[in-house]
């Protein structure tokens, strides 16, 4: 199994079960496989096809920031469980991580096959955590990190985050308006930026020279002036 496979499943059924999954989502520098929300509380789950003290390490460390904190793996397809398996269990249920078992049943008389998933240790409630980072986790959750990239995606598959979200809606103004000063098209975009003043300044630096990174864009210095020109989107 993949760790995208895994990363499905249990989407599926956080979906199933009423709650709103987002989906490799970066928050402080660090991503998280999957941010679901229900009732104005945060559940961040990681998930992986081994269970390794990695896999438990990125677990604890949102369990400061987030109401439950839990770990989605594969059941193991050994009747007798092992002493690592054990005490690696015994860390969760120690540091208050739950556990999500993705169990694969498949009939010894057919093809029939089929998915559950069991939650042998349910997450401890964070009542500790600062009320102001479930709420800053919650506002930092884009509509697009629904469906963009897949819980589980290697390391390389890019992320929807919010300069993407900056860099798309400039890409739409600058389509829509060829020649728009830079400064006129800060203004009609939903920036990530502070500030205008400080959005200008980074997305120039981005536009040109060795740090270009939007490569969708022309900027030419007109009188002073950036103006930007639309080249077309990677698609086209």
């Amino acid at each position: 199994m993949k760790e995208i496979e895994l990363g499905e499943k249990i989407v599926t059924w956080l979906q199933v079960k009423g709650w709103e999954v987002y989906q490799e989502v970066s928050i402080w520098g660090k991503t998280a496989d999957i941010v679901a929300v229900k009732n104005n509380k945060v559940w961040i789950i990681e998930c992986k096809v081994s269970l390794t003290f990695d896999l438990l390490a990125q677990a604890c460390y949102w369990k400061p920031y987030a109401n439950y904190s839990s770990i989605a793996i594969p059941e193991s397809t050994s009747y007798k469980r092992s002493k690592g398996r054990s005490f690696a269990f015994g860390i969760c249920k120690e540091k208050g991580i739950g556990v999500l078992k993705l169990n694969h049943h498949k009939s010894v008389y057919s093809e029939n096959e089929h998915w559950s998933i069991i939650q042998s240790i349910k997450p401890k409630p964070n009542d500790r955590a600062k009320k102001w980072s479930a709420e800053h986790i919650q506002s930092k959750l884009l509509e697009e990190q629904k469906t963009y990239a897949k819980a589980g995606s290697p390391g390389n598959v890019k992320k929807f985050t919010r300069f993407k979200k900056t860099c798309l809606e400039l890409e739409e103004i600058v389509k829509d308006n060829p020649g728009i000063e830079l400064k006129e098209a800060v203004k009609k975009i939903g920036h990530h930026y502070k500030t205008n003043h400080s959005a200008i300044a980074s997305i120039s630096k981005y536009l040109t020279g060795k740090k270009k990174i939007i490569e969708n864009i022309k900027m030419e210095i007109i009188e002073g002036k950036k103006m930007l020109y639309f080249l077309g989107t990677s698609e086209e």
